[in-house]
């Protein structure tokens, strides 16, 4: 038909946990571990125009890093932590930049975000100063947001002078939605400093609202540096204000897609897994179906 959008998907690569243990010789005999790991969330922690390095939670505790080639069509897999040691439900990250520091990569931080089915929100730092992709042994900060488990995650960095405030949103089994307000200040001298010891990392303040949902909270986003949107299996989509007082509920419609897991946003708009596709208007938070 003349005028249908037209999409081809194609597979690159990929890659599967339990390679080595297909080429043991009598491995019937044996008992195989985590045969049933899933991989629960994954976020893009760097990107260069030949291949990418994907941050991967796992739901045997781990995090892993892979390293992405569309060119060789091959996935790799780089290192891994398992500092939660339960089930890893979310990932995000975001790119930082020291401005004092005066050479040509300005040391740029790659923040690595992660939360577990405790509760507890991981913060990591990765550098492009370094020749390897690898875990250190714990994370730079840590610091708790829910009861339960953080079903998802995404963070909004904002720069002012030398500081980096970054703001943390959350939600979770227990239906709540948290934001947290990180304080990231870069060390003196740090190009010559230990790469783990070059930020400084506090907790500033933290806001929650207990009943966000009626259900655990499964996705939310940044429409904007004050706005989130976040939806649960209670199939409502709710639209929230973030001020320096607090959370603020702006506006919620009903979702015609059940049990929805995940959202996606982009410019003004998103939508959440299914067909429906919801505009907001303007900055007061009116909201509609499109």
């Amino acid at each position: 038909m003349a005028g249908t959008p037209c999409c081809q998907v194609i597979q690159v690569a990929g890659h599967r946990l339990d390679e080595q243990w297909e080429r043991k010789r009598n491995r019937h005999k044996m008992v195989k571990m985590d045969p049933e790991t899933r991989y629960m969330s994954m976020a893009v922690l760097e990107q260069t125009p030949n291949s990418l390095i994907l941050a991967v939670a796992c739901s045997d505790g781990s995090i892993r890093l892979f390293s992405v080639s569309e060119v060789s069509r091959h996935i790799e897999l780089l290192s891994e932590s398992f500092h939660h040691q339960r089930c890893v439900l979310s990932v995000s990250t975001c790119c930082l930049e020291d401005t004092k520091v005066q050479v040509r990569w300005r040391c740029r931080h790659a923040l690595l975000f992660s939360a577990a089915t405790d509760g507890e929100i991981a913060v990591w730092n990765f550098s492009s100063l370094s020749t390897s992709n690898q875990f250190s042994s714990s994370p730079i900060f840590t610091f708790p947001a829910h009861q339960s488990g953080v079903n998802s995650l995404d963070v909004n960095p904002i720069k002012l002078n030398d500081l980096y405030h970054i703001t943390v949103s959350s939600g979770g089994d227990d239906g709540q939605l948290t934001v947290s307000n990180i304080k990231i200040q870069f060390g003196k001298n740090s190009a010559n400093s230990d790469l783990q010891n070059q930020l400084s990392v506090s907790l500033e303040n933290k806001f929650s609202i207990q009943f966000a949902h009626a259900a655990p909270l499964t996705s939310l986003k940044f429409l904007n540096k004050k706005q989130i949107v976040s939806t649960s299996c209670d199939q409502r989509v709710c639209l929230w204000r973030v001020g320096s007082a607090g959370i603020s509920h702006q506006r919620a419609v009903c979702s015609h897609v059940a049990d929805a897991a995940a959202l996606a946003v982009w410019e003004d708009k998103f939508c959440g897994q299914g067909l429906q596709l919801i505009r907001v208007r303007n900055d007061q938070g009116e909201m509609g179906n499109k």
